[in-house]
Parts: C-alpha cells; structure tokens; sequence
C-alpha cells in the first residue's frame, strides 16, 4: 500500500508536468505511461490515480508523488511538497507557470512571465480604475476575464490562457493619459488567440485588440482577438478543426480595411468567411452600443471570394 505524501488531484499534477504516453487503460486506478525519469518508448512507469504512489520499472523505485515531482523538478523536496500542496485547491497563476519552470529550466521568457504572475497576484481584486465603467464594461466582464488594476503603473492587468485555462502570459493595458505603447506584455509572449478559454461553440468573431473580444462577450458574442491586425500561423492552426464560421471585425480604419480583404483571401479556404461592417466614423467595436452591435454582427456580408 502506497500512502499519498498529501491530498493532491494526481491527474491534474501528472498533466502540468507533462507525464504522458500511455494508452489511457487503468488497472485498479494504476496507468502505464512513459517513464519521466529515464529515456524510453514504451511506457515502463506505473502511477496510481488514487494516491500518487508510483513505481518505475528501470530501478524498482516505488515512493510518492512529492518525491516524483522533486526529481521531474530538479527541485527539493520541501519546494515540491508546497506546490503539491497547493494543488489540492486550484492552482495560482504563479504556481501553473511554476510547472513550466520545473519542466524548462529557469529560462529567461518564463521568469518574466513568473515575474508578472507574482505581480498580477499581489493586486487586489476589489480595485479597478475608473476608465474601464467610462469604456462601458461591467463588474460581470471584470471577473469573468480576471481584470485587475494595477495604481502604481496606472494599467489594466489580466491573464492570457489556453483553452484548459492554463496560463501561458499577460495583458497589460495602459490607462490614458500615456505615451508610448498602449498594450505591454511579458518578454518571450508570443502572440495568442484571446480568449481561448472561453471559446463555445464553432463560430466566433475575429477582432484586433482584446477589449474589442471582452466588448463581444459583454454583449453576448463569442469572440478571439488575434492580439493585432493580422494572423499568425499558429493561431491559424488552433483554429482549425475548431471553427467552422469566422466573422472579420477589424478595425475601422486604413490598416482594418487593407488587411480585411487579405484576412478573407487567407482565411476562405478553411472557414465560413463573414465581415461585420462598421459605420462611417465608428473606429471599432468598442464605440457601438449593443444595438448597433448586435445588428452589425448578426448582418454580416458574405465574404466569399470571387
């Protein structure tokens, strides 16, 4: 009998530190996957659903998870006891990037993103600037996409997650008056679809920035904003098999209507292409009231090729 070192979801900490392999057969709560500990390609390590015990085929090791997650780790096991810990409640952002860490190494591009987790964790949830009830967005929207204010940089703060709501960076927006960039993001973040997490569905709208998706959402429409006014091939990628009915929305000025038609050109052979068209003098989505949206994106034109 193996005995749990703590309570902890075992699945879920078998997840973040990418322990896989096997063909998903359990054998009274046991599961063959591949050994995390030596090179090999069939699976050869044994774990228990259950309680975590485990044992590994190449040295007869049989002890508990916490030690599993040291060794994985490269960490003692006092470190991997606290965020085994951890893990019986939900996991904090700081504590999702930490299994990357465990897994990567201390690499540059994931310290910033630990870095801004801490920050991100450190802000209070009962805070938010004025700017964003003026934008028209409500206390529902705030929580629902985990927006924080930060006072010290005058800037709105909220997590960028993958589709099973792991973490993978940040979003800052600065609050007017400010000079330079509008939107910062951690060193190393690559351009995401936002908000994966919250996709439903086959058919979403295409926007730039990520007020323009939380607008959509306020009001009902799921949206993904591609961070910009363009699409990346990876973003292409996650959408496929995904999405069947992509609806553009850009931005109503000279860069949303030259990239318009290049989106529709690139995009029509994979999906079911519509475009919302903006009225004169509307800049984006964020200027139209929820009328004026719905109808915008209910009435789409067809965006066939031809």
């Amino acid at each position: 009998m193996f005995v749990a070192d703590v309570l902890i979801d075992v699945p879920r900490v078998l997840e973040l530190l990418g322990i896989s392999g096997g063909d998903g057969t359990t054998r009274n709560g046991w599961i063959d996957v591949v050994c995390p500990l030596h090179p090999e390609n069939r699976p050869s390590f044994s774990v228990s659903l259950e309680h975590g015990g485990w044992v590994c085929r190449h040295g007869d090791e049989t002890v508990g998870l916490v030690s599993l997650i040291a060794r994985v780790g490269g960490v003692t096991r006092r470190e991997a006891a606290k965020w085994a810990q951890l893990s019986t409640t939900q996991l904090a952002d700081s504590d999702l990037l930490f299994t990357k860490l465990l897994k990567q190494g201390n690499v540059d591009e994931e310290s910033a993103v630990l870095q801004w987790a801490e920050r991100y964790d450190k802000l209070p949830s009962d805070l938010m600037s004025e700017y964003w009830y003026k934008r028209g967005f409500n206390n529902k929207t705030l929580k629902g996409f985990e927006v924080r204010y930060d006072p010290d940089a005058n800037s709105l703060l909220w997590p960028v997650r993958d589709e099973n709501w792991n973490l993978l960076g940040f979003t800052e927006r600065r609050v007017p008056p400010f000079d330079g960039s509008k939107y910062l993001y951690p060193k190393g973040f690559g351009r995401e679809l936002f908000p994966l997490n919250m996709l439903v569905g086959d058919r979403a709208v295409l926007v730039e920035g990520p007020l323009d998706a939380m607008w959509c959402f306020q009001h009902g429409y799921v949206a993904l904003a591609c961070l910009g006014s363009s699409i990346t091939a990876p973003q292409l990628s996650w959408l496929k098999g995904r999405v069947k009915r992509l609806t553009l929305a850009m931005d109503n000025d000279v860069v949303g209507q030259t990239v318009t038609p290049k989106l529709i050109k690139q995009l029509s052979a994979y999906f079911s292409i519509y475009v919302a068209e903006l009225p004169t003098g509307v800049k984006d989505l964020q200027d139209l009231g929820s009328h004026d949206l719905s109808w915008i994106l209910e009435h789409p034109r067809s965006g066939i090729v031809g």
